[in-house]
């Protein structure tokens, strides 16, 4: 495996700074996405920063907008993993909330994708050249569906930083220890990743076992004296899970379980087919024809992918999609994202035994009795052409976020209807705030959002025991997603009920 260089640190840099650029240029002021998970977060790291953590885990049982798993009804509270509104916590500490500063919740998931640019390139220099680690890097992170999630307040770009930064680290942290050299902070920094991974998704503890499984494969084979570095190298994660214990046991809590979900009635081929779809999608949306991702994917697995620094990711690859298609639902890419890296550097495996086995034939082809001015020319120009192909490459992985940078200058400051913070959703949330009683409830299809931006608690009606009975009042929202598609038991229960504010967009309703 190749030794990290100071170049290597330069180009890491560059391509972070790239990142970071693109994605600034792309950064919306509003919200368009509903999905109620980013309102969720941002409360918790509220609550966090406010010193009523635990309070506020009652109030996520009470407004969780979907079934809940069985692990919830035991204690009817749940625990949001608390990894990543523990950072946006900082942003409040500074900043606060208003529905004018919601750019700034953003910014941790811009700043993930950015460094997630360098670290990948990092961890597949150890395994390919310059010139291929940063090409396959680029088209990774600038792909149309992590570049579109630098808009969105969840937790995936983050977990997926933390994910592929635990075993950059695992891999310099070896290198270190190997090599006799003093480690303490990177070491230090190693373990607080490890519990920052682990505490941010239930996938976190199959990031932290695969890159100790890693560590130890390393350490088994090539130290030769064992004894004397073990210690050096067992301590950080001891140090992760001193983190662990202390956080959940003294400062937060553990969060809440759905391993019940595991277990639940799943139609695995279905979910298996789900997911094939959505990865040639994925593939299809970075190169023209998707199914050359597939193969080259397959060719590095088969060629690479169970040699002892590679089994793990193998066995991480796999043990990650068998769990989700075991689950009773299915979700879009974001689930795996932190398997992405490891399928994109299974790719660089394929493109690189392809483009090796390419030059032994060619080295094969060479004529022995004549001199050829035309095998001298081609093999001459192979390497140029092999940058020209590369810089091709770059330049077509620019083209999703400029375009998306280019939309953005022409709309500045332009939410659309049906934006979380629109004209008109500003306009009932502030009717909310000042005209209804602060412990009167609401339904609604998005409780977690409406709370954030309202104070008032919120349910969404017919799940997890909760009817429209229970409300005081009920909030239509008349736009195109079908999330907000009102069910005929609602629309008889409203039919007749007052109209007490009314926009375009939003209808609120007193039920009593």
């Amino acid at each position: 495996m190749n030794k990290y260089t100071k170049k290597d640190w330069i180009i890491a840099a560059f391509a972070t700074l790239l990142v970071l650029i693109l994605g600034a240029l792309s950064l919306k002021s509003g919200l368009s996405l509903w999905g109620d998970d980013n309102a969720a977060y941002i409360s918790e790291g509220i609550a966090i920063a406010e010193g009523n953590f635990k309070e506020h885990t009652n109030l996520n049982f009470y407004m969780h907008p979907s079934n809940l798993p069985e692990e919830a009804f035991e204690s009817h509270s749940i625990v949001y993993f608390w990894g990543y509104p523990l950072v946006l916590s900082l942003i409040y500490k500074v900043f606060g909330f208003s529905y004018d500063n919601i750019i700034l919740y953003k910014l941790p998931g811009l700043l993930s994708l950015a460094l997630t640019a360098g670290v990948v390139f990092m961890l597949f220099r150890r395994r390919f050249s310059e010139l291929l680690s940063f090409v396959v890097s680029l088209m990774f992170c600038l792909s149309s569906y992590l570049f579109e999630f630098v808009n969105s307040i969840y937790s995936d770009l983050f977990f997926l930083f933390v994910s592929v930064l635990s075993f950059f680290l695992m891999d310099l942290f070896f290198e270190k220890t190997s090599s006799g050299k003093k480690n303490y902070l990177i070491g230090i920094f190693y373990g607080v990743t490890l519990w920052l991974t682990y505490e941010t998704r239930l996938s976190g503890l199959s990031v932290l076992t695969a890159a100790f499984l890693s560590h130890a494969i390393l350490f088994i084979t090539q130290i030769k004296d064992k004894k004397k570095l073990f210690l050096a190298s067992i301590y950080p994660y001891l140090l992760a899970l001193v983190l662990v214990f202390v956080s959940e046991r003294f400062i937060f809590a553990p969060a809440t379980s759905n391993l019940s979900d595991i277990s639940a009635k799943a139609d695995i081929w279905e979910n298996a087919k789900f997911y094939f779809s959505l990865f040639r999608s994925y593939f299809d949306s970075i190169v023209v024809f998707g199914y050359i991702l597939y193969a080259l994917f397959l060719v590095g697995l088969i060629t690479s992918g169970f040699k002892k620094n590679n089994i793990i990711f193998t066995v991480f690859i796999i043990g990650t999609m068998v769990v989700n298609i075991n689950l009773p639902y299915v979700q879009g890419l974001r689930y795996v994202f932190n398997i992405l890296p490891f399928i994109f550097m299974y790719c660089a495996y394929g493109i690189k035994f392809i483009a090796d086995l390419i030059c032994k034939l060619w080295k094969k082809a060479k004529p022995k009795d004549a001199k050829s001015e035309l095998y001298d020319f081609i093999s001459r120009f192979m390497p140029k052409f092999l940058y020209i192909l590369a810089a091709f490459v770059v330049i077509l992985s620019l083209v999703y976020p400029i375009d998306l940078i280019v939309e953005n200058m022409k709309n500045r400051g332009y939410k659309s209807p049906d934006d979380v913070y629109s004209s008109e959703a500003v306009e009932v949330y502030e009717y909310i705030k000042t005209n209804t009683p602060e412990d009167s409830v609401i339904a609604f299809e998005k409780p977690r959002a409406l709370y954030l931006n309202t104070g008032h608690k919120s349910f969404r009606n017919g799940f997890n025991e909760h009817d429209l009975f229970d409300a005081d009042y009920y909030l239509s929202c008349r736009t195109d997603k079908v999330e907000f598609a009102e069910h005929e038991d609602v629309t008889a229960r409203i039919e007749g009920c007052e109209v007490v504010f009314n926009n375009e967009i939003f209808s609120l309703y007193r039920l009593h």
